[in-house]
């Protein structure tokens, strides 16, 4: 398959220029009525699952162009999507004088959520609903609160889900218990907890992870820790940048580490105050991590189904260490108030034995202080043992199965993965108006079978009383027929209605990955679409 520009990302980028003409809402807010549960990629969260907007990426932002956490909020509904108050960041009512070619991928936490004003800002829901997870339908009960300070925030919470009918295979427990049998499991009672704002030199976020990327993107891109619903996380990801040096980090969990990321860059020529400012600028990074425990066989019966425990989880023969190292190179050529323009340069190794080149830039516009357009475009070289953004947002799912042949991802990488050296094409396109809309698509095509990506996103958090948010995410297919496969599909829609200033009802949509669950202790990884009905009450604090 010939590597090419999708059709899609062109129109995406028509209909970003009509949506420029709209004029932006001086100081428009997005805190809103109580609205500071995240969209699409917000939203409640469930224990473990995608949210309101599922982003996986897949990125958060999170993402994406800026190392960091992408996608929206989400809550345990996660898939591409963030957690609660996952975008909290000071309103901006200014652009910014020197532009921010200097850091082009800001680490970033899906939509606006809440506006940190002076003190402390608490608000909470309280919600119940009838909701469907695997093959039982649930009461699902969830409290949660948002607390704000002008530099830190914490979103406590107590999801619940009480079963109502069991279908088989059938369980005693009226708890579902696959949301509670792990330790890390119990991170779910805090959502997040953060220190600084996105785009400050500093940053640091405990929890659900939705969406993080680290450096550009070329090996970590958009990952979400919580992607399997029966299986919840509590990561890290830090960034600090005081303007010589700096890091970003990346722990998938922080009870069961297995992946570990980090990012050191230098500007060697920033204390030169002479120099132009692409100098002083130019950014010189090394990334290595890993993951330290990747699956490299798992137990399969003759059929080829995965075989699991009594809880559920699949069972691992074998892992192994698959570390990663990088260099980049960023040169921020334009930086000014309405523009940025940042070409990098990527080298990659995954596994040792695997090498990727990635050629890229960033291209921002902003229109005003609320209106922003954003554009990453790369070419991409990947040796016969390397696959681009091999932690991406299904990487939970595809370190244990990938690509369905009964094989692990690194296995499939050791055994010759793609098998030759090929091109490709990555591009994404995101139009942010703060508090109003957020639009984001992402495409990437290589040459071979099974090497197309497409992911969408869109959040309009404010029309009127109504909050909407739709996510779609497609991996590693070939050609339209295989495009339309439910199977390997993530999709998210969710509406919410506010009334009277304190109720609300929602419902949502949502197909997400999911180890059945059998009698026979014989499964299979796949997407299953459940649904959340519910009605809630917000309570400010």
């Amino acid at each position: 398959m010939r590597s090419r520009p999708p059709v899609a990302l062109t129109a995406a980028l028509v209909l970003t220029a009509a949506l420029l003409g709209a004029p932006a809402r001086v100081g428009a807010r997005t805190q809103g009525d109580g609205s500071f549960d995240p969209p699409p990629a917000a939203g409640e969260v469930e224990p473990g699952r995608p949210d309101d907007a599922l982003e996986p990426g897949g990125r958060q932002e999170d993402v994406e162009p800026r190392p960091g956490i992408d996608q929206g909020d989400s809550d345990p509904e996660v898939v591409p999507l963030g957690e609660e108050g996952s975008d909290i960041i000071p309103r901006q009512d200014a652009l910014p004088p020197e532009g921010r070619a200097d850091r082009p991928s800001l680490p970033r936490v899906g939509v606006d959520v809440l506006y940190p004003g002076a003190g402390v800002v608490g608000q909470g829901t309280a919600m119940i609903s009838l909701n469907e997870a695997g093959e039982d339908l649930y009461l699902f009960l969830n409290m949660r609160a948002v607390f704000v300070g002008r530099n830190w925030a914490f979103g406590p919470r107590l999801p619940l889900r009480l079963r109502l009918v069991d279908h088989a295979p059938r369980t005693a427990s009226v708890i579902r218990k696959e949301d509670w049998d792990e330790i890390s499991d119990f991170a779910r009672l805090l959502a997040f907890f953060q220190v600084g704002h996105p785009g400050e030199p500093y940053f640091l976020r405990f929890g659900e992870l939705p969406g993080v990327t680290i450096g550009h993107g070329t090996m970590v891109n958009r990952y979400f820790n919580t992607i399997d619903i029966d299986h919840y996380q509590g990561g890290i990801y830090a960034y600090v940048d005081p303007g010589i040096i700096g890091a970003e980090l990346l722990l998938d969990n922080v009870f069961d580490p297995d992946i570990f990321a980090v990012r050191a860059f230098l500007r060697p020529m920033n204390p030169l105050r002479g120099l132009p400012y692409a100098l002083r600028k130019l950014k010189i990074a090394v990334t290595a991590g890993g993951d330290f425990q990747a699956p490299t066989e798992v137990a399969h019966d003759a059929d080829g189904g995965i075989l699991t425990d009594d809880d559920f989880h699949p069972r691992i023969l074998s892992t192994s260490a698959m570390p990663f190292f990088g260099l980049d190179l960023e040169l921020p050529l334009v930086s000014r108030p309405h523009a940025d323009f940042v070409p990098y340069v990527d080298l990659n190794s995954i596994d040792v034995q695997g090498a990727g080149v990635h050629i890229g830039a960033y291209l921002t516009f902003r229109f005003d202080a609320l209106k922003e357009w954003r554009l990453r475009l790369e070419y991409r070289y990947s040796g016969s043992h390397y696959e681009p953004d091999y932690i991406n947002p299904f990487y939970e799912i595809q370190r244990v199965s990938y690509r369905r042949d009964g094989r692990t991802k690194l296995a499939w990488l050791r055994d010759g993965g793609p098998g030759v050296g090929r091109s490709g094409f990555y591009g994404e396109t995101e139009f942010r108006w703060s508090g109003m809309m957020n639009y984001t698509l992402v495409f990437a095509n290589d040459q071979g079978p099974d090497n197309t990506d497409l992911m969408m996103k869109l959040e309009l958090p404010h029309l009127g009383p109504i909050r909407l948010g739709l996510f779609f995410a497609r991996l590693d297919f070939d050609g339209i027929r295989d495009f339309f496969g439910a199977n390997d599909t993530v999709f998210a829609a969710s509406i919410r209605y506010n009334f009277l200033d304190r109720f609300y009802v929602r419902f949502r949509l949502v197909n997400d990955w999911w180890l059945e669950h059998t009698e026979s202790g014989s499964s299979q990884y796949r997407t299953k679409t459940d649904f959340d009905f519910g009605f809630g009450l917000i309570i400010r604090l």
